[in-house]
């Protein structure tokens, strides 16, 4: 409580003592002769009387009252004072009618709120901030986004080319195939193992693509991964090359000369095509695998290695050593864990998934804007043959990319490119079929071909297929066909 408000009620209450002790006074010594001793005299002194009894009660009470306040709020507005100059940074000033001891939890209580004001106001600082980044962010995405739209028609996000150095490029492992989906449980199996592994499959199936991979799951992953062709490879390249050698132990150099197997220590080498090796480098393969050493040559010193081979082939292994061309001990060294890859005509629901994405892939890299990929361009890869497996789809579909004239691709981007003889191929299903009836099929589908290659010229059409004209008409009859047909 304020002191003007202290001042202004006790100046209230001692007037009014003053005026109700002077109405007493004033009541003893009034004479009752002077008015009467009427009824009505009596009345008015009797309601004076009351009066001045009222105004000392009221009087009495604000007394009272006013005692009360400054007891109860004294404190608590020195409280306050306190608590405004500590936040205010002044010195706290002890208030006389608080002890020691509440001070002490005051000033505790100042300096938390203090801190606590401090903490809110980083609060606030912080979420500006990071609302200006949110905003930054936001415009910046919204820009990218159109960009995107603007520059990449194509259906779904691909790999760019720099992904073609990690791990996640491996297109031969697109599919849904139960082979695919049997090799990358089998290679999640033994990526983190140390044992020989034999990959077998036709050319162009992807057998290189695998034992990278393998590699790249593995702990082996930070060192090299080489690859060597067998084919090309003979006694004095495989010593010089892979063994290394120490100057003047060959003629023609005056330096020492590192082998792939140094350089390939703590990672992996893949032998592809390890069929075509001769006798003696098989020889000196079984002995790295089984010693584990090797020799620089010109050197005596034993050298030690941790390398993990992995094998190719395109052909059956076991049939070779039958065979007596390949040595049956490597064989079972070698073939530790095998790996089977399925042509791709044998696993034709891959073909589509490959396809796309190959088509986005190469549309992107050479920069080819596509509006529209029909569903007979994707009918005519599924029914193709693909003798050369991945790879010649892939060639394919790179060269249907370059080679259009327009924003889209469908079957006329890719019949030239598709051999006749790659497109028949059948699916043989498992009820069987009418050969008859097949090739009744195959003989129409020729003839149609042919006559829109020729524009309905029946006799070049004829001389295309190596039969009479007349043949050429009697076929026409039999199978409906009129040059509205065609």
């Amino acid at each position: 409580m304020g002191i003007r408000t202290k001042i202004a009620i006790s100046f209230i209450t001692v007037t009014l003592v003053i005026v109700g002790v002077v109405s007493l006074i004033e009541f003893k010594i009034t004479d009752f002769s002077l008015f009467g001793a009427s009824s009505n005299y009596l009345l008015i002194k009797s309601g004076i009387f009351i009066a001045v009894i009222c105004i000392l009660l009221i009087s009495g009470i604000m007394a009272l009252l006013n005692y009360w306040f400054y007891k109860i709020f004294e404190p608590i507005n020195d409280l306050n004072d306190s608590v405004e100059k500590v936040y205010d940074g002044r010195e706290l000033e002890i208030p006389e009618n608080i002890s020691k001891d509440t001070y002490s939890e005051i000033d505790k209580l100042a300096n938390n709120l203090k801190l606590i004001a401090n903490q809110l106001a980083d609060v606030r600082s912080n979420l500006i901030i990071k609302e200006k980044e949110l905003a930054e962010k936001s415009k910046i995405e919204t820009i990218e986004k159109n960009d995107s739209k603007s520059n990449e028609p194509i259906n779904e996000e691909i790999e760019n080319d720099s992904q073609e150095k990690n791990e996640d490029y491996f297109p031969e492992f697109i599919g849904n195939s139960e082979n695919i989906i049997e090799i990358k449980e089998k290679i999640n199996k033994i990526s983190g193992t140390q044992g020989t592994v034999l990959i077998s499959g036709e050319n162009g199936t992807g057998k290189e693509f695998i034992a990278r991979y393998i590699h790249k799951k593995s702990n082996r992953a930070s060192k090299s991964f080489i690859s060597i062709d067998c084919k090309s490879l003979t006694d004095d390249l495989f010593d010089s090359e892979l063994l290394g050698y120490k100057k003047e132990s060959q003629t023609s150099e005056l330096s020492d000369k590192i082998g792939l197997l140094s350089e390939a220590d703590g990672g992996t080498i893949f032998f592809n095509g390890v069929d075509c090796l001769s006798n003696s480098i098989q020889n000196k393969i079984l002995r790295l695998i089984v010693e584990g050493t090797y020799k620089h040559l010109g050197s005596t010193e034993q050298i030690k290695i941790n390398i993990r081979f992995i094998f190719g082939t395109s052909k059956n292994l076991f049939k070779e050593v039958e065979k007596g061309t390949f040595r049956e001990d490597l064989f079972y060294k070698i073939n530790i864990i095998e790996i089977n890859l399925l042509p791709l005509r044998n696993r034709k629901g891959d073909i589509r998934l490959l396809s796309e994405y190959y088509v986005n892939y190469y549309s992107r890299k050479h920069k080819r804007k596509l509006n529209s990929i029909s569903d007979d361009f994707y009918e005519i890869l599924e029914k193709s043959n693909w003798p050369s497996n991945i790879s010649q789809l892939e060639n394919v579909i790179e060269r249907a990319i370059l080679l259009t004239d327009f924003d889209y691709l469908d079957s006329s981007s890719v019949k030239m490119l598709v051999s006749e003889e790659d497109k028949m191929i059948f699916d043989v299903p498992k009820s069987g079929l009418s050969l008859t009836e097949t090739m009744d099929k195959l003989e129409k589908q020729i003839i149609s071909q042919t006559l829109q290659q020729t524009n309905g010229n029946y006799s070049k059409a004829a001389s295309l297929l190596g039969v009479t004209r007349q043949n050429l008409n009697y076929k026409l009859r039999k199978y409906n066909l009129s040059k509205e047909d065609i």
